[in-house]
């Protein structure tokens, strides 16, 4: 359900910033720029229409009603502000942080919900000006660059998925999944798929840190997952390898999982195999490395090694895809090459080639 007090602040918003749009005399009393009151507008004006019945709002109408030359000029001024943020910069410079504290958490929060109402006003500007956009080249090439920008934003957002999913979830609910972009939805993905703790119990663990020796200092990410397992040896870089659907993980396999094999050269780290069931008849083949976290940190890629020669290679990491293989294939692994940041290389021997 829809908060009544949300609509009410987007219509007062909207009404508001629209007064400073027509009125100049007004905006300068205010000090605020042109292109500062364009996008609120359409801001406000965007994220009602996901609120409210499209011809239920006044306000909206109003928008909609504006003569076709001043929509396209509060579409033009509105995207050439957007093309200005530096979201995607200031994200860069927080992402740099290994650990990322409560205040960070909430500046992350804050870009999100500045990242969909970009998604909103994009969708709503297009919608405003649809009769101008196939003959109005500079109208059209003002929207691709605020949607360059929204790309670029995306694209930084999605390079620490561990940071973004949980954060996202200040958006449950007020961007239904219908009107979710797909950086917003693969957010949620990545929620869903390590179903981490949610942001407040993160806070609380923060605030209540000084008892919880060890875990305080981590990066966000691996906090998270020591808190969830309970575990001092980290499971913080794994990555799992499907199974053929209704394939049946046999003793061959099995045998894998019996041991922890050392990393040569590495005694600090461990790696362990594990076997669980998977959607659609699908079973999950994990590898696993186990160790403290310094040690953990030192690692970005891995490789796996099948008895005919050839090698399977995928980054490390939560974000960090799988790769399909068949039950067969799995009993054939030979060996695991682990890469670590300087490039040196580390092998663990499986010794488990299974004719």
């Amino acid at each position: 359900m829809v908060d009544p007090v949300m609509i009410s602040f987007h219509e007062d918003s909207c009404r508001e910033y629209l007064d400073y749009w027509c009125d100049p005399a007004r905006r300068e009393a205010a000090e605020m720029e042109e292109n500062d009151a364009a996008y609120h507008v359409l801001e406000h004006a965007a994220l009602l229409v996901r609120c409210v019945p499209r011809g239920s709002s006044q306000v909206i109408r109003q928008v909609e009603g504006l003569a076709v030359e001043e929509r396209v000029r509060l579409v033009r001024v509105a995207s050439q502000f957007a093309s200005q943020f530096s979201l995607s910069d200031y994200c860069k410079r927080l992402f740099r942080q290994e650990v990322l504290d409560v205040d960070d958490m909430a500046e992350i929060e804050v870009v999100l919900i500045q990242r969909d109402a970009l998604d909103a006003v994009l969708d709503f500007a297009a919608r405003l000006v649809t009769e101008r956009i196939e003959e109005d080249d500079d109208l059209l090439a003002d929207l691709a660059r605020a949607h360059c920008t929204a790309d670029e934003l995306d694209d930084t957002l999605l390079s620490r998925p561990d940071i973004i999913a949980p954060a996202s979830r200040i958006l449950d609910q007020t961007c239904p999944p219908a009107s979710a972009g797909l950086w917003l939805r693969k957010a949620r993905e990545y929620d869903e798929r390590f179903q981490e703790p949610t942001l407040a119990e993160f806070r609380r663990s923060v605030a209540e840190s000084t008892s919880d020796a060890g875990t305080g200092d981590l990066p966000h990410a691996v906090s998270l997952l020591l808190r969830r397992t309970q575990e001092i040896a980290a499971q913080a870089a794994e990555f799992r390898i499907a199974a053929s659907a209704g394939g049946r993980v046999g003793p061959a396999a099995d045998e894998l999982l019996e041991s922890t094999y050392p990393v040569e050269g590495d005694d600090a780290v461990k790696v362990r195999f594990s076997i669980e069931p998977g959607s659609n008849c699908r079973h999950q083949f994990r590898i696993v490395l186990v160790a403290p976290m310094p040690a953990l940190e030192r690692y970005r890629s891995a490789a796996i090694k099948f008895n005919d020669g050839s090698v399977c290679s995928m980054a490390l990491g939560l974000g960090a895809g799988g790769v399909e293989l068949s039950v067969d294939e799995i009993t054939v692994v030979t060996s695991l090459m682990l890469v670590e940041e300087s490039g040196e290389r580390r092998h663990v021997d499986i010794n488990a080639c299974h004719e």
